[in-house]
C-alpha cells in the first residue's frame, strides 16, 4: 500500500532573484543550457554567485517569498 503524500516546508536558505523582462539563455555551472522566458526569475545562491538558475514565474511565486534583505 502506498504512503499518502505529506506536507513539507523547504529548508533552504535565502536566495537572490531578479525577474527577466526578455527571454534569456545561459549555460548553468553544471554545463546545461538554460532558457528563461520573459517573466521568469533568475535565482542565485548568495554564498555561491556562480550557482545561478531560472525558475518559471508561477513556480517561483509558490516557492519563494520576498525578504527585507539577503
Amino acid at each position: 500500500m502506498a504512503t499518502p503524500f505529506m506536507p513539507y516546508a523547504p529548508k533552504g536558505q535565502a536566495m537572490r532573484a531578479v525577474e527577466v523582462s526578455v527571454p534569456v539563455t545561459f549555460v548553468a555551472p553544471w554545463g546545461t543550457r538554460l532558457y528563461a522566458t520573459a517573466g521568469s526569475m533568475l535565482v542565485q545562491d548568495p554564498r555561491m554567485p556562480l550557482d545561478t538558475f531560472c525558475i518559471h514565474p508561477a513556480s517561483f511565486a509558490r516557492t519563494y517569498a520576498p525578504l527585507e534583505e539577503v
